[in-house]
């Protein structure tokens, strides 16, 4: 059960998950900045912590733009991630919360090449 796995067993899933699929998850966050403003991607854990291989995990991304986080996130103002959301550069960064089964939440602000737009650029480019 999930609920049983260690917080740093937990933290690496989450971080593997986000790695392997920094492309799609840019490429997401970058289109809504574009149309909705500053954000963040929510992605339910349930999704892929189970997953053997995080790249191949069905993934069911949701974005809340600035004025929406407070509905997912009770505990939004004063947070680090209203801080996080303020002051991240969408063009080299991205906010990712994955939604836990114990209805917490973990947040990461991380980046990677390619960056936002150019994942998103490429997403184009291919029909996605």
């Amino acid at each position: 059960m999930v609920s049983n796995l260690n917080p740093d067993i937990r933290m690496a899933k989450h971080r593997d998950f986000l790695k392997a699929n920094w492309r799609a998850i840019a490429s997401f966050a970058y289109e809504n900045y574009l149309t909705k403003g500053r954000g963040i991607v929510a992605v339910p854990e349930e999704d892929f912590v189970h997953a053997n291989k995080p790249a191949m995990a069905p993934i069911h991304f949701r974005y809340f733009p600035e004025s929406e986080i407070p509905a997912m996130m009770p505990d939004y103002k004063g947070s680090k991630e209203q801080k996080w959301v303020a002051s991240y550069d969408p063009k080299e960064r991205v906010i990712a919360t994955i939604l836990r089964f114990d209805s917490g939440v973990s947040s990461y602000l991380f980046g990677a090449k390619p960056t936002p737009p150019e994942c998103h650029k490429g997403s184009i480019a291919e029909g996605k």
